[in-house]
């Protein structure tokens, strides 16, 4: 398991898809193993099988974002 959060604020380009990259996973966050890697903002699991991810974002008012966790290459990304 692990919870990981942002250092600091992202400013996202209009209409430009980014990674996401929750860099911290110290203090209330937290990082079971090391299959979260914290500086590419990667999950890989080391067990096949049904994974849950929840993503929370605060965004300022009348914004909206649109966030894809992808699998690619067996690796998990958060992209806006």
């Amino acid at each position: 398991a692990f919870r990981a959060g942002i250092g600091s604020s992202y400013n996202l380009p209009d209409n430009t898809q980014v990674n996401i990259i929750f860099d911290q996973v110290t203090g209330n966050y937290y990082s079971d193993g090391s299959y979260y890697n914290s500086t590419l903002g990667t999950f890989k699991a080391d067990v096949n099988g049904i994974y849950s991810f929840n993503v929370s974002i605060n965004l300022p008012a009348n914004s909206s974002v649109i966030i894809k966790v992808i699998k690619l290459l067996g690796i998990l990304l958060c992209l806006s």
